[in-house]
């Protein structure tokens, strides 16, 4: 049993609402993360997963996403920051949006209503930051065509800090 399935093992069956943040250790201990035991999860309506570039890389989401079986999953937001120093095209390539658009289109998230993606991200000024906006905008309309054609709401919440530094 690995990180994640342990944690999992004492939280009740019959949650509603699960947060996972990011994984913090060595990348030994993740490559086994599988996520198993939310398999077993029978009532989750919401999902919260979060991760933080440059401590963390998103490609677990979508695994993790993959374990879940039950039918009850209303809304999923997935959050991403942005701390090492990546681009806002480094930040869009990595973000799997495509891989968990995949696994959403599908059984089990038959009830999935909401997506709503949080990116968090340093901008140098208001142009900059409408950029990255318009960006992400197309990015993540292509990355989530199979949920929107299902119905699902699709939104994205920014997070900006200004920067003065070139």
């Amino acid at each position: 049993m690995n990180n994640a399935d342990q944690f999992l093992q004492v939280i009740p069956r019959t949650l509603h609402s699960l947060a996972i943040g990011e994984r913090i250790g060595t990348e030994e201990v993740f490559e086994s993360d599988k996520y198993e035991a939310l398999a077993e999860f029978t009532a989750l309506a919401h999902l919260s997963l979060e991760t933080r570039y440059g401590i963390d890389e998103p490609e677990w989401m979508a695994e993790l996403l993959s374990r879940i079986r039950c039918t009850t999953v209303e809304s999923v937001e997935l959050k991403y920051w942005m701390i090492a120093a990546k681009t806002i095209d480094q930040m869009i390539g990595e973000a799997q949006l495509g891989a968990i658009d995949a696994v959403l289109s599908r059984e089990p998230f038959t009830n999935l209503g909401y997506l709503n993606i949080f990116f968090s991200f340093t901008a140098h000024g208001y142009e900059e930051e409408q950029k990255i906006l318009d960006a992400l905008s197309e990015h993540v309309a292509k990355s989530t065509a199979g949920c929107s054609a299902r119905g699902v709401h699709v939104a994205i919440t920014l997070g900006t800090e200004f920067s003065n530094q070139p």
